[in-house]
């Protein structure tokens, strides 16, 4: 993979869903090349696994939902225009060993050819695949001199809400949400080489997103948190953030 101004920002999805719940600015004001979507973690475990967080989406055959997730990520982004490409690394839940960063690189980069930038988690959450997603975002980014932006890992990043300076609402003094994104921030680079980029959407935009992520209906309830609209939450669904990274130590 070899940056090129002209071509496509790669956007690096860990599952199927976290490009159009935590990117979907990108998604929509694409550059003249395009975006590319990739997903890490769409491998489809042998028939008869049961993974360990699917009977939350009332699953027990993991085979089988993750084949129905990868039609839900075909129809989501397809509402955009966008193919997205399915790598067959298995997600978390199905492995038994430590996935190698090199290997999803070789993948990543072998699927991409040229890219303009990068986006990537920025791994809120501490989700195993969204910090190796980070990661070899990174890797990609030494060898190609591509620039990366992460984002803000949905629905992990607002557990506690957006913060003030995200949203324009007046501060509370005894909630400080970014304060929990703090030292994942600081692990990616120094906060002062991450400069922050606000989406704010319009009711339209939003619902435009909010009908994409419904179109991943196996994991809908579950991405809500049931009765809570995690997702769906006007003072959530109207923002996004990003960071592009200035500069990275070694």
């Amino acid at each position: 993979m070899i940056a090129d101004l002209d071509g496509p920002v790669l956007v690096i999805s860990p599952h199927l869903d976290d490009a159009v719940l935590s990117a979907w600015s990108v998604l929509r004001s694409p550059p003249p090349g395009g975006v590319q979507v990739v997903v890490l973690f769409a491998g489809i475990p042998p028939d008869g696994t049961t993974g360990r967080f699917d009977p939350i989406f009332g699953a027990t055959d993991s085979a089988a939902l993750v084949r129905q997730r990868r039609a839900e990520d075909l129809t989501a982004l397809g509402a955009v225009g966008l193919v997205p490409i399915h790598l067959d690394h298995l997600d978390d839940q199905y492995r038994t060993d430590d996935v190698r960063v090199d290997d999803l690189v070789a993948s990543v980069a072998a699927a991409a050819g040229r890219v303009s930038a990068i986006v990537a988690p920025a791994g809120i959450g501490r989700h195993p695949d969204h910090v190796a997603g980070r990661e070899v975002a990174f890797e990609l980014a030494h060898r190609s001199g591509a620039a990366v932006s992460i984002y803000a890992d949905l629905p992990y990043a607002t557990n506690l809400g957006w913060p003030a300076w995200v949203t324009g609402e007046e501060a509370d003094p005894h909630l400080v949400p970014e304060a929990a994104w703090a030292r994942v921030l600081s692990e990616v680079a120094p906060l002062a080489d991450l400069e922050a980029v606000v989406s704010c959407f319009d009711e339209e935009e939003c619902g435009a997103k909010l009908a994409a992520a419904r179109c991943y209906a196996s994991q809908w309830p579950a991405l809500e948190g049931g009765p809570h609209a995690r997702i769906s939450n006007p003072a959530v669904a109207a923002f996004e953030v990003r960071w592009r990274v200035l500069s990275r130590p070694g």
